[in-house]
C-alpha cells in the first residue's frame, strides 16, 4: 500500500500568528480599551507588555533598515533634496521666495477681514497687522455688527458677500483689485505662517499668481523622487521593466532601477 504523501501544515493567517505584527496590533486595541475601562493591575501590565513588544519589534526592524541602508546609499534616498544636509538650506530658500511673493502681491490684492467681536478676532487682528507690517498688504477690518475699525482704500470693491456669510468667523475675503473680484479665502483664526499659505495658494487658485511661483513660495519645487516617477512608467507601461499585472511590480521596479543606473541616485 503506497505510502500517503505527507501535506504541508496548514498557514497560519497573519492576523491570527501570535506575536506577529497584525496580532499585536489587534491585541494592543483590545488591551487599551480594556485598561481604559476597568485599569486593573493585569490589564495596565498588559498594555504596557503589548506596547513594548510593538517597540522592540520596530526598533529592530529600524536597525535592519539603517543596516541595509549602509550597503546601498542610493536606495536609501541620500541624494535627495530632502535629505537632512539640504533641508534647511530649502526652508531658508522657500522662505525668501514666499515674502518676495506676498509683497507682490499685496499691490494688487487686499485682504477683507470680516468678525465678530471675540478672542478669535482679536488674534486674528495681530496677524493682520503683522501682514501689513511685513508686505505692505493693505487690509480692511469690518465688524459685523457694522463698526469698521479700519478703512484703507478698496475703491469700487464689492463687499455685500461678506455680510450673508454665517457662523462664527472670523472670515477673511482676497480683493483682487484690477478685476474688482471677492473671494473667500479663510473661515476661521490663522496663525501667520498659515496666513501666508492661504494668501498664496488662495491668489493661485484664483489665477492671480503662477502655479510655479506658487510652487517655489511654499517650498514645493522639490524634483519628485524619481524611484516615484520610474513607478508611474512602469504603471503605465512606458518603461523598461514594465511588466504584466500578475508580476511583482516592486520586483520590476527593482530590476528596473539595475538596469537604469547611469549615476549613483539616478532612476531618471
Amino acid at each position: 500500500m503506497p505510502k500517503a504523501e505527507a501535506s504541508d501544515p496548514e498557514e497560519v493567517p497573519m492576523a491570527e500568528r501570535p506575536f506577529g505584527t497584525a496580532w499585536i496590533k489587534a491585541e494592543i486595541e483590545k488591551a487599551t480599551r480594556a485598561a481604559i475601562d476597568n485599569p486593573t493591575d493585569e490589564n495596565i501590565e498588559r498594555y504596557i507588555l503589548l506596547n513594548r513588544m510593538a517597540r522592540a519589534k520596530g526598533n529592530r526592524f529600524a536597525e535592519r533598515v539603517r543596516e541595509f541602508a549602509a550597503k546601498d546609499p542610493t536606495l536609501d534616498g541620500i541624494d535627495m533634496v530632502e535629505a537632512n544636509a539640504a533641508r534647511q538650506d530649502r526652508r531658508e530658500y522657500a522662505q525668501d521666495q514666499r515674502a518676495a511673493v506676498l509683497k507682490e502681491l499685496s499691490k494688487d490684492i487686499g485682504l477683507f477681514f470680516v468678525h465678530e467681536q471675540g478672542p478669535f478676532a482679536r488674534l486674528q487682528s495681530r496677524t493682520m497687522e503683522r501682514m501689513k507690517a511685513l508686505y505692505g498688504t493693505e487690509v480692511l477690518e469690518v465688524s459685523t455688527a457694522g463698526a469698521i475699525s479700519r478703512h484703507l482704500d478698496f475703491k469700487r470693491a464689492d463687499f455685500q458677500a461678506a455680510f450673508s456669510l454665517e457662523g462664527e468667523g472670523p472670515w477673511i475675503l482676497a480683493v483682487h483689485k484690477p478685476t474688482e473680484a471677492v473671494e473667500l479665502i479663510a473661515a476661521g483664526p490663522q496663525a501667520m505662517s498659515q496666513m501666508e499659505k492661504t494668501f498664496v495658494y488662495s491668489a493661485s487658485a484664483h489665477g492671480w499668481l503662477d502655479p510655479e511661483r506658487m510652487r517655489a513660495a511654499l517650498g514645493m519645487n522639490d524634483p519628485i523622487d524619481p524611484l516615484l516617477k520610474h513607478a508611474d512608467r512602469i504603471n503605465r507601461g512606458a518603461a523598461p521593466g514594465a511588466t504584466e499585472s500578475s508580476e511583482d511590480p516592486v520586483e520590476a521596479l527593482l530590476n528596473a532601477r539595475e538596469d537604469q543606473m547611469d549615476y549613483p541616485g539616478s532612476l531618471q
